[in-house]
């Protein structure tokens, strides 16, 4: 039987890569021929050869499952030979044939092998040695290909992981920016809006909540979003609480009809995992290209611009980027990176304003307000730093220097209580108690000349009920401060311990043109009084506006008609210049 006849004949049609299961390599033909007719008759598929060279041919042409090959060969040892196949074909099973047990240790050695066997070998525990190794290598095809596709859904993922928000599924920065840029470069000056928004005082459902529950509040605004835009344009997530949104093909009109449509979305209440419901307010800016030439980045940074410059609006509204909001954008960007090393310096200082009796003209009390003297940029007011400090995770230090400086203020004041603003996520905060009754110590201040001034305490009164009563007890009012005029809000806070209503001076300044503000400032002041409050009227300017609130029965009322905001050092003689006036009706609130 001739090796290039019997036993290596020319591959056909029927020995495509992988019709063979059995390679058999045996430099003795008559025993390779001897092998495959024993294999075929057992019903698995085989081709033998009669050298390493050409066992290396076939295994390239065929990718065979077992490889059954013994350890004397003309042109390399079975065990070299087994060596270099290994390395083509890691899924082969390998069974190396030899009449030497001395090789036990050298073929453990070189771990090629799946099995060896010693001549002379019973041809049933051959057939059952390939069957077993034929079985071996389909697993480790499988095994391989199950790998293979895991490695490419998690190149996928990567993938996607690199271009989209893990938590909402939106477009991150980078694609977004990549996606705006590809849009620009395609309609060179043609109709594009970038609007860019965050939720407004989204800090305080991680504080009130848990971040668990701000995550889920994320989803479900990623998803109203997506409900609110055509499948062309991106909605994307830049981290916190920042979306962004690309509108391609689309003129101002279009633009604000989505934006429309957006806060109707987002106003529906969010029952929350904990069954709590909150109702989320957005601030967006929006820019356009509008055929100027313009990059992404610059569209971004001016949409971020008007955003900011609707927050400082009063927040839950929009506002369209105006080259005038660039210089407040870079501002912001500079207070951002300066705000911390201000505050650890001691830079902020109180200014204050007199709180006035609206029937007989005294002084009952002291406001306390937070400047920051700017080197570059001036008097800084709390407008153009607070949302900074929120966002920077301040505000609560910054809140607990001016809780501390304001007490120590007014001990040097007899009588006169003093008020001070603080944020709501003071309020909650878990070390409130302590911030309060430490500056009340340390300055010696009773604890009933201290109010404390939040802003929207109405929203949602349960949460805040907690922090409120305790400070009642230790002797600290709390005022409702820039209240707007949301009159089911304020019924909501029937039996809070709130000790004063202070009306937004939009209100006030409103009064004396009609009487629909007239109408709305009186029904505050006696909803206020019903509910155990005392009125105080901020931003009073005119005689005429002081005269119908106390008309209205408003108690108390703060602005330039009687004095303007002043430091420690010109308000103290400011004082000691009224008391001697009014003496000795000068009392306390």
């Amino acid at each position: 039987m001739s090796d290039a006849t019997a036993v290596d004949p020319p591959p056909t049609a029927g020995t495509e890569p992988g019709a063979v299961q059995v390679l058999v390599v045996d430099d003795d033909s008559t025993m390779a021929g001897t092998l495959v007719e024993i294999f075929t008759t057992r019903g698995l598929t085989a081709v033998g050869v009669t050298s390493a060279g050409a066992a290396i041919v076939r295994e390239r042409e065929l990718h065979p499952a077992v490889v059954v090959c013994d350890q004397r060969l003309p042109d390399m040892s079975g065990l070299d030979l087994c060596s270099a196949i290994r390395t083509m074909d890691p899924d082969v099973s390998l069974i190396l044939l030899t009449g030497y047990a001395s090789l036990d240790s050298a073929i453990a050695a070189v771990g090629h092998i799946d099995q060896y066997l010693t001549k002379p070998v019973p041809v049933d525990d051959l057939v059952e040695s390939v069957e077993a190794g034929v079985a071996r290598s389909e697993q480790r095809v499988r095994e391989r290909a199950a790998a293979e596709e895991l490695r490419i859904k998690l190149e996928d993922e990567l993938r996607r992981q690199a271009s989209h928000d893990t938590l909402t599924g939106l477009a991150n920065r980078a694609l977004f920016s990549d996606r705006a840029q590809h849009a620009l470069e395609r309609r060179g000056r043609g109709e594009l809006v970038v609007c860019f928004f965050d939720l407004d005082d989204f800090k305080d459902v991680n504080d009130s909540y848990g971040h668990g529950a701000g995550d889920d509040l994320l989803r479900v605004i990623g998803q109203r979003l997506r409900d609110c835009v055509r499948p062309a344009d991106t909605v994307a997530r830049f981290g916190g609480d920042e979306f962004a949104l690309l509108l391609e093909d689309t003129q101002l009109p279009g633009a604000l009809d989505v934006i429309d449509r957006l806060y109707a979305e987002v106003s529906t209440p969010i029952r929350l995992g904990n069954d709590e419901e909150v109702v989320v307010h957005l601030s967006v800016g929006m820019t356009m290209v509008s055929g100027r030439d313009v990059t992404a980045d610059e569209l971004l940074a001016e949409a971020d611009a008007a955003m900011y410059a609707a927050k400082a609006l009063g927040k839950n509204r929009y506002e369209i980027f105006d080259p005038s909001m660039r210089s407040a954008s870079e501002l912001r960007s500079r207070l951002r990176v300066e705000l911390g090393h201000a505050l650890n310096r001691g830079d902020f200082k109180l200014y204050f304003q007199p709180l006035v009796d609206l029937v007989d003209g005294d002084w009952r009390g002291i406001e306390a307000l937070a400047r920051w003297p700017h080197p570059q940029h001036g008097l800084l007011e709390p407008a153009e730093f607070v949302d900074i400090a929120e966002t920077k995770g301040l505000v609560v230090e910054l809140d607990r220097w001016a809780i501390a400086a304001a007490c120590t203020a007014a001990a040097a004041v007899d009588d006169l209580a003093i008020t001070v603003n603080i944020s709501g996520r003071t309020l909650r905060h878990q070390d409130c108690h302590n911030i309060v009754s430490s500056a009340l110590i340390a300055s010696g201040l009773p604890a009933s000349r201290l109010v404390l001034d939040v802003a929207d305490l109405s929203h949602d009164p349960e949460r805040v009920r907690e922090p409120v009563e305790a400070l009642h007890k230790l002797g600290v009012s709390v005022a409702i401060d820039e209240f707007t005029g949301d009159i089911p809000a304020l019924r909501r806070l029937r039996g809070l311990d709130i000790g004063y209503l202070k009306i937004h001076h939009s209100l006030i300044a409103d009064l004396g043109h009609g009487l629909a503000a007239t109408t709305i400032v009186g029904a505050l002041i006696d909803i206020a009084h019903d509910l155990g409050m005392r009125t105080i009227a901020t931003g009073v300017e005119t005689n005429r506006q002081c005269d119908i609130l106390a008309g209205l029965g408003c108690d108390l009322g703060q602005g330039y008609r009687w004095a303007r905001p002043a430091p420690i050092e010109g308000f103290e003689a400011a004082v000691d210049e009224h008391r001697e006036a009014h003496r000795p009706r000068y009392r306390s609130i």
